[in-house]
């Protein structure tokens, strides 16, 4: 679907292209440059979600992480499940891809 693009979703999406893990919603609204608000992230995180731009992880306390799997080979493996690695000391989150 296209979709209009706006200030708030390219800063968006520029951050979660740079990051190297998944992050939650509230390290999104810390590391963004512009004022934004919780609703407004959130409601952007899901679109992205929907048009398959990223996805989504709940991890085992609840909390949503969202990631661009750049470790994955192809668009189809980031739709399809695939496991993940939380660090406990850290507090990241990785995709783990398939090994061929």
């Amino acid at each position: 679907m296209n979709r209009r693009n706006t200030p708030t979703k390219e800063a968006i999406l520029k951050l979660l292209l740079s990051s190297r893990k998944a992050l939650s919603q509230d390290a999104i609204e810390r590391a963004l440059t512009i004022n934004i608000n919780r609703a407004t992230i959130y409601r952007v995180l899901n679109r992205f979600c929907e048009d398959d731009i990223i996805h989504k992880i709940v991890a085992e306390d609840g909390k949503q992480y969202f990631a661009i799997c750049k470790k994955c080979e192809n668009r189809a493996a980031v739709l399809q499940h695939h496991f993940h690695f939380r660090c406990l000391s850290c507090d990241t989150i990785e995709c783990l891809c398939r090994l061929p």
